[in-house]
């Protein structure tokens, strides 16, 4: 999964040697956090799957399935705050930011990749998942002529697709990036204007975000709330503050991670009853899971980029994690292609005479992703397909 990541300028002639002359150095604990996180998207959407496949609903598999995969679902936010903490890190670390280029890297980096793979994914809609939603024939009057094509194709569905990152059911998380980046410069000139400690920055942003469920609620109405950076308030505060103040982050963790564990299991036993009636067809408060869903998000998120730097002194989890992240934005793209055509009946027969065949599954589907990620590398092709 893409994250929002600028780097600082190459050093002019007249920078003094030593480290601050050139590049910092890339810190393994965000590719470590990326990879801990697209692994959890990945499982997240095997669990889904072989809910449907191999399981027979409410039984006790079904059930243990259904209770990982809510709790698996955690990758948004946490994307969200290390782009936040990478973009905030560099930027402010400048006397005067370069836009241009900072808006130039998101074309490339964010933009991009987002209208190729949303092309890619609506013609793999029209050649293999074919729904009928898709496929139902409409009318496209061209002026001089009429032609009839899939109803996917109309320019008011098309518009739908890129407005709101309903190409394919991942790609909403891009339409969040790309409006981040748009609101960065102005987040970035109110954040430099106040002065808060890190407890009242996670008090402010978590009242925030009640008020944009609120609002939700009593008056924007949005279609689809969850493809708005505004939904993810925490998070973005959050991180842009960690960003923007780094060098204290082991000091918050010494004395803040046990309330970050409090605030993710708190968050988890206000989150998960409604998600479970979610499953019965039972109605449930959206204020309650949606509220519950942010507290636990932020509190994993939190957690996992303590973890993360903790990692970076081991050996081998350091290096598995860390290519897996540094390929993050080409695993994310790829994987629900290669998971929808694992789900075939051709293949789900052959996985369901083994044992555990959904962790074969997702075994099998990070094992191909790597591959095809690997392949895009040695082709020269990431540039074309993932804006790298």
């Amino acid at each position: 999964m893409e994250v929002l990541h600028e780097r600082p300028p190459p050093a002019s002639p007249s920078d003094p040697p030593g480290p601050s002359a050139g590049t910092r150095p890339r810190d393994a604990t965000f590719d470590i956090l990326k990879g801990l996180s697209i692994v959890e998207v990945m499982t997240h959407h095997t669990l889904s799957t072989g809910m449907r496949k191999f399981t027979v609903d409410y039984d006790p598999l079904w059930w243990t399935m259904a209770v990982l995969s809510r709790i698996l679902h955690f990758a948004v936010p946490t994307f969200l705050l290390v782009s936040a903490v990478l973009l905030a890190r560099s930027v402010a670390s400048r006397p005067v930011p370069d836009w241009r280029r900072f808006y130039a890297r998101r074309v490339q980096r964010s933009l991009w990749p987002y209208l190729i793979w949303t092309a890619i994914y609506i013609t793999f809609r029209v050649l293999w998942l074919r729904a009928e939603s898709d496929m139902a024939p409409a009318q496209l009057n061209l002026g001089f002529a009429a032609m009839t094509a899939p109803s996917v194709l109309m320019p008011d569905r098309l518009w739908l697709c890129l407005l709101w990152g309903k190409g394919y059911f991942h790609l909403y998380f891009m339409v969040i990036l790309l409006q981040f980046s748009v609101l960065f410069p102005l987040l970035l000139a109110l954040m430099r204007g106040l002065r808060l400690r890190f407890g009242a920055v996670l008090l402010i942003s978590g009242l925030i975000q009640w008020a944009v469920f609120m609002a939700q609620r009593h008056w924007l109405g949005l279609r689809w709330p969850g493809s708005t950076v505004v939904w993810y308030c925490m998070p973005v505060i959050t991180g842009m503050w960690l960003g923007m103040n780094w060098a204290l982050w082991e000091d918050i963790w010494r004395r803040w991670r046990w309330a970050f564990w409090g605030l993710a299991v708190a968050g988890l036993a206000v989150y998960l009853p409604p998600a479970v009636m979610h499953y019965l067809h039972r109605p449930y408060s959206s204020l309650v899971f949606n509220g519950g869903i942010a507290v636990y998000c932020m509190g994993v998120a939190l957690l996992l980029l303590g973890f993360s730097k903790r990692l970076v002194r081991t050996n081998l989890p350091r290096r598995f994690f860390q290519a897996i992240g540094d390929r993050s934005i080409a695993f994310f793209l790829i994987h629900p292609a290669i998971l929808f055509l694992m789900g075939g009946p051709k293949v789900t027969a052959f996985l369901d005479r083994l044992p555990a065949p959904t962790l074969v599954m997702g075994l099998l589907l990070l094992a191909v992703t790597w591959a095809l990620s690997e392949a895009s590398r040695r082709l020269r092709l990431d540039g074309i397909l993932f804006g790298r």
